[in-house]
């Protein structure tokens, strides 16, 4: 079920690019594209994506605003359904998005040939699917997915560079996905809540990248500004930077965790921690407790604030504008921060995070 927030950021965005698309006045153009901002920037501020990278994901088409259309190709054999293998090791039914100027027959066909190498008929529709209403995680657009029958008629599998493979499944032999998480919250009549994250990998899986931590993430009201906790500080440490940091009791304000390196980037973090309280100047809020040392950071910052992703822009920390928010994480583990020759180079395998089990168990009690 999407969330209110989500329901009209996504309508603003619809209204706001049918105006665009059918207004004519100047002015009611202007205003449309402020409605636009708007839905973008509610985005932003609900998820860990800038504001810029929202505006080219989800304010990127003109029109009347439509669900795009994904098709997929069901094709059976001896009661066995064919699956293709993808690069990350996950397997999927062979299709994607329809292209612009191709019928849903067509595009199809020609999915099944990238994907699995095999000509194909496509047979009928067979089904048609509202992924909104069966899928996650929520997407902040429509996608309607259509099934089609298909039956093969030649060709062989080559290598190209979506997929590995594939093969035939029954109903009871249907692979199961490269990792599940499982969650599980125990609320007490005192209000406090149990979590507990166990993380359940695919060991036949290779070459399966690292994890940066594992844990939980929340966003609080930048009223909550204080931390009180028993672990390393006052300085921020990670699991290969800690030596100095020695363990105490430390009573810190959220707006001046973030260290202002020259690029922006992740800081903050305390480790080895028996508690950590988060409250306001009255000193309200929650306590978190583990049953073994744990990990964790307040930033006045969302993740993405932080860190570009993939490509990078140059930014300077000077740059950031603090929100009126508290960002927390609250982890069993976090990945060293490397870099011993001082640019790029990664942590020392002690302090990496490689693909496998993981669980982490804490407590949130309210203090009143």
């Amino acid at each position: 079920m999407k969330e209110q927030w989500l329901e009209w950021a996504i309508e603003l965005q619809s209204l706001a690019q049918a105006g665009l698309t059918y207004g004519k006045d100047i002015f009611d153009r202007e205003r449309y594209e402020r409605i636009r901002e708007i839905s973008a920037e509610i985005m932003a501020y609900k998820t860990d994506i800038p504001v810029q990278k929202v505006k080219d994901l989800f304010c990127n088409e003109t029109g009347y605003q439509t669900p795009k259309l994904d098709t997929r190709a069901a094709i059976f054999q001896n009661g066995k359904i064919l699956l293709v293998k993808e690069n990350s090791g996950k397997w999927s039914l062979p299709g994607g998005w329809v292209d612009v100027n191709v019928s849903v027959k067509e595009n199809t066909i020609k999915e099944v040939k990238e994907e699995a190498g095999l000509d194909v008929t496509a047979d009928k529709v067979i089904a048609i699917q509202d992924r909104s209403k069966h899928n996650l995680p929520v997407y902040a657009y429509g996608v309607c997915k259509i099934f089609v029958l298909c039956t093969i008629i030649g060709g062989a599998f080559k290598e190209n560079i979506e997929t590995t493979g594939f093969s035939y499944f029954s109903e009871d032999e249907l692979p199961e996905l490269a990792a599940q998480l499982e969650l599980t919250y125990t609320i007490d009549g005192n209000g406090a809540i149990e979590v507990a994250e166990v993380l359940t990998v695919d060991p036949a899986q290779k070459d399966m990248p690292h994890l940066f931590r594992f844990g939980m993430e929340l966003t609080m009201p930048h009223q909550y500004d204080r931390i009180c906790y028993y672990g390393r500080g006052p300085q921020e440490n990670y699991s290969d930077r800690k030596a100095a940091a020695l363990i105490g009791l430390y009573t810190e304000d959220v707006d001046d965790q973030y260290y202002p390196y020259i690029r922006p980037q992740e800081s903050g973090n305390k480790t080895d921690l028996r508690y950590w309280k988060q409250i306001d100047r009255s000193g309200r809020g929650f306590e978190i407790r583990s049953d073994k040392p744990f990990q964790a950071s307040a930033l006045p910052y969302l993740t993405a604030d932080l860190d570009d992703g993939i490509e990078k822009h140059q930014r300077h920390s000077g740059e950031l504008t603090p929100r009126d928010l508290v960002n927390v994480h609250i982890d069993a583990v976090q990945m060293g921060v490397g870099g011993e020759d001082s640019w790029g180079s990664w942590p020392r395998p002690a302090y990496r995070l490689p693909y496998g089990d993981y669980s982490f168990r804490f407590v949130l009690v309210p203090i009143r």
